[in-house]
């Protein structure tokens, strides 16, 4: 009840009572709690804790001499919720007692070693060098300000409870310039990460911050905010900034503001500096009405969006709009928390720089006072480097990275057919390609024609002719896919499976300029062709024809139709998107989960221009209702692009049973197409595969047998290893989520050193440092001869603008990167590779492998495998030995450099018994190592 006047004259605030009952008579226990917050639990006899009341343990005469801090009760929704809640456990083990380490790539968990609840609903793991790492202690009168029921309900699990306990921690402490502290929530997708986001709100607002921000990707994802909060079975005021007007007299007075970051950047009609931060200004003035350095917890959910911020000491660097605002809004609310919620953080070192509250860098910190300082740390350390930096961090208390452990799915990868045909129209497509590359080189030499220039005076032309390319041949390999994905889809709907595929492009843009005569409803004359829509553009707006007064130049304006009248005689794959939809039974039987407003159907017998409008009025957009028809069961199949690729939930989730009135089918997930960055490929795979499922799912990756589609597997795989080092303390933590393994990383160490093997064996016509016997491309097109091989590859290199750089420059290798000889040239490599026949890919593919694989055991042979990062040794090794070198106090932890002698391998009784059990024809003896390597 509200008591104006509480007893003792003091403040006013809520008045609580409820009879506690223990070993004897019933007690009650009068609890005041003031306006702020403050309380106090008087008996006459001494005080009880949160512990004693939920357990009902009795209090005895001398309970006043271990006084506590009263438990608080908070009236949420106009009932009494419960007590507050102590998470750390009475006793502490050094690792959950449910730690399953059979597995040596990850550690397998489901409850926490120090914090009390039930399970999680799903295996949860962590790499082992984060499972090693011992947290701070919870301070034993550490109270959550989370009702306990919460916690018994089983709305947070224990894993859960840990995450929250540690975040809430962490937002009271200072960092060096007097900023709240911030805590990074790095679980995978699926993981329970917006329960956990709910909480710390839940908690921060019963700690007197009744303001918050909760920043997010997609405006659909407000929905899924109020379901957390219901989750709880809590009512917190949220408020979507969607629905308010600009201007601060129309925000509400507390709650959470919800908004997303696109919102967050956009503005009111004026100028355009005011555009830009008119949401940004209306957000600062809300959450600095009564101080200044603001209050309350900043959310950033799915964080990554603003992980391309500049280095904020260069003042002439540039970010995006995203980056700087998430900047701007953090140095401005210094004393509210921040909490970076992704799965996907951070991908490489430099996208660290938007996390300023970890408390990483800046003045005062005793080694790295700026962020460049730690950039170069961690660039000069490579993988290992990243590796430390994240046990660091979960040392501290300051970060979680747990992810859902794949146990139970299944990763598949699929060869797709490429028949005669297919080759025949890739190869006719790759000539085409290098005729208008002459073209346009000669066209560059004719003072007649004219030319788009750049800001910097260099001609655009060639950087849109190479971005074009690779769209096109990417596009080309992903239609090439549709017969096989619509095969699988159809025989897993016939094994009572539920189907997602997952697309990137839909070529949105370019179908709105070609179709941008015709209005919706219109029929459209022939189906469109994404591949041919991206070489159309190009010739139409970047092929110049015309002299500066406008007048036609008869021969550019000739090879212009020419190459267009060779397009069309090629007959391109049509969208794939609007193909599989068509082959899957149309928009009636598929969830489209896209971002594009319009889409080619067929009306009877014609194509029609539709538009993608939500079935139902009300804010909702089409997406979800597309979502709640594939869940619910009504439609089968879904098709997800970049837009649904965060955020939304289409696994075989559990709570749909009772509606459903059986259990929700399993999920196969067919990924046609991968996203460039690593963190968008994890994000699609999380969205079939999260907490509460009914089943694991399954994983078919499609593949084309052109191998110069491992220009994408190996960007991917190579993000995903360097994002494992810096999110996840281990390299190889997303590999083994993500159907990759190191092989599919070609942008390594030992990529480059491959390279410049193969490139020089070309040049010169020498055999590559590999056995060319197994290069089975090379003997069945080739004869087995490479020089002549070699020849045939200049000739293809040098029409793909690869001729051999200046001296001291690895062959192939881009001019002006900023790592020149590094990434950009495998890179390049890769990009030109898409215009090379497939018999030439093949054969280069193929001995780029052989000859990394023969450096790898070469360097593995002699011991000097390279940027291996952290390694995690067997239980047989032996410990001979241990002396400490270095023992350095840092902040909140300590580093110490440990010299171990290790035996590696068996024992000579084991060996002797191994040798008595093999066969008499097998066993060859015992040979004598003369290396003196530390693992020998």
């Amino acid at each position: 009840v509200w008591d104006g006047k509480t007893r003792g004259g003091g403040p006013a605030g809520w008045r609580c009572s409820w009879p506690v009952g223990g070993g004897g008579e019933p007690m009650r226990v009068d609890l005041d709690v003031d306006a702020s917050g403050a309380a106090e639990a008087c008996n006459g006899e001494g005080r009880r804790s949160a512990a004693d009341v939920d357990a009902g343990h009795d209090v005895s005469e001398d309970a006043g001499a271990a006084a506590t801090e009263a438990p608080l009760v908070e009236v949420i929704g106009g009932a009494t919720a419960g007590v507050w809640f102590r998470p750390a456990r009475p006793s502490r083990s050094a690792r959950p007692e449910d730690a399953d380490a059979s597995d040596e790539a990850m550690v397998r968990l489901s409850s926490s070693a120090l914090c009390l609840g039930i399970p999680h609903p799903a295996v949860l793991c962590e790499p082992p060098a984060i499972a090693a790492v011992r947290l701070p202690e919870l301070p034993a009168h550490f109270e959550l300000r989370i009702p306990r029921s919460v916690v018994d309900t089983g709305a947070l699990s224990s894993p859960q409870v840990e995450t929250v306990a540690y975040a809430s921690l962490r937002f009271e402490d200072k960092l060096s310039d007097g900023a709240r502290a911030g805590y990074l929530l790095g679980d995978g997708t699926g993981c329970g990460k917006g329960r956990c986001i709910a909480a710390l709100l839940l908690d921060q607002w019963h700690r007197g911050r009744r303001r918050s921000v909760w920043i997010s990707q997609s405006a659909d994802l407000f929905q899924d905010a109020k379901r957390d909060f219901q989750d709880l079975g809590v009512q917190l005021p949220l408020h979507n900034l969607a629905c308010i007007p600009p201007g601060k007299k129309c925000l509400p007075d507390q709650g959470v503001l919800f908004l997303t970051y696109s919102l967050l950047v956009s503005g009111g009609k004026g100028g355009r500096g005011k555009q830009r931060e008119s949401r940004l200004r209306q957000v600062l003035s809300w959450l600095r009405v009564d101080s200044t350095r603001g209050s309350g917890l900043l959310v950033f959910d799915e964080a990554h969006r603003a992980k391309n911020l500049c280095d904020p000491d260069n003042r002439n660097g540039t970010g995006t709009r995203t980056g700087l605002c998430v900047d701007r809004l953090q140095k401005l609310c210094l004393d509210c928390g921040v909490l970076y919620a992704s799965a996907t953080s951070a991908t490489e070192a430099q996208h660290l720089v938007y996390m300023s509250r970890l408390g990483l860098w800046g003045l005062g910190h005793p080694s790295f006072t700026s962020f460049k300082a730690l950039q170069r740390h961690l660039e000069r350390g490579g993988l290992a480097a990243a590796e430390a930096l994240a046990v660091r961090l979960r040392s501290l208390g300051a970060m979680s990275c747990r992810s859902l452990s794949f146990q139970g799915a299944s990763f598949e990868t699929v060869l797709t057919p490429f028949g005669q045909a297919e080759r025949e129209q890739y190869d006719a497509a790759c000539a085409l390609w290098r005729d208008v590359l002459t073209a346009l080189r000669q066209a560059a030499k004719d003072p007649r024609l004219a030319r788009l220039e750049t800001q910097r005076g260099a001609p655009s032309t060639s950087r849109f002719f190479w971005a074009a390319q690779q769209q096109f041949f990417k596009s080309l390999l992903v239609a090439s896919k549709v017969p096989e994905a619509v095969r699988l889809t159809r025989a897993a709907l016939a094994s009572g499976e539920a189907v997602v595929l997952s697309l990137w492009s839909t070529h949105e843009a370019r179908m709105k300029h070609k179709l941008r005569h015709l209005a919706t409803g219109d029929a459209v004359g022939e189906e469109v062709s994404g591949p041919e829509m991206i070489l159309e553009h190009l010739l139409e707006v970047h092929f110049p024809t015309t002299d500066r007064g406008g007048r036609p130049v008869e021969w550019a304006a000739d090879a212009a139709q020419h190459f267009n009248e060779r397009l069309k005689a090629l007959r391109l794959p049509p969208n794939p998107l609007d193909s599989l939809i068509a082959h899957l039974g149309g928009p009636a039987c598929v969830a489209e989960m896209t971002g594009r407003s319009h889409r080619l159907v067929r009306v009877g017998s014609q194509l029609r221009l539709a538009a993608r409008k939500s079935g139902q009025s009300g804010v909702e957009s089409a997406n979800v209702q597309e979502q709640r028809s594939f869940q619910s069961g009504a439609k089968r199949v879904a098709i997800i692009s970049e837009a649904a690729s965060s955020g939304i939930s289409l696994h075989s989730d559990r709570r749909t049973a009772p509606a459903q009135g059986v259990m929700p089918r399993r999920r196969c997930m067919i990924c046609i197409e991968l996203p460039w960055a690593a963190d968008k490929a994890l994000q699609q795979f999380g969205r079939v595969h999260r907490s509460n499922q009914a089943s694991a799912p399954r994983f078919l990756m499609l593949v084309s047998p052109a191998r110069a589609e491992a220009r994408f597997v190996s960007a991917v795989a190579h993000r995903l290893r360097l994002m494992g080092a810096v999110t996840r303390g281990d390299q190889e933590a997303p590999l083994e989520g993500g159907g990759f393994t190191k092989a599919d990383d070609l942008h390594g160490q030992y990529g480059q050193r491959a390279l410049e093997a193969l490139l020089k064996a070309v040049r010169n016509g020498s055999a590559p440092p590999c056995r060319l016997a197994e290069v089975s491309t090379l003997h069945s097109h080739w004869g087995g001869r490479w020089p002549r091989f070699a020849r045939q590859a200049r000739v293809q290199f040098e029409a793909a603008e690869m001729e051999p750089q200046a001296p001291g420059r690895p062959w192939g290798a881009q001019r002006g990167g900023s790592n020149a000889g590094d990434v950009p040239c495998m890179n390049r490599f890769l990009n030109r590779l898409l215009m090379m026949p497939c018999d030439m890919q093949a054969c280069l593919m193929e001995t780029l492998l052989l000859v990394l694989a023969a450096m790898r055991h070469r360097d593995q042979e002699s011991g000097c495998l390279a940027d291996e990062g952290l390694r995690s040794l067997a239980k047989h090794f032996r410990a001979r030995s241990a002396e400490r070198v270095l023992n350095e106090p840092l902040v909140g932890a300590k580093l110490a450099l440990t010299t171990i002698r290790l035996d590696l391998g068996l024992s000579w009784e084991e060996a002797l018994a191994q040798s008595t059990r093999s066969a008499e024809d097998s066993f060859e003896g015992f040979f004598l190592s003369c290396s003196t390597l530390w693992w020998r």
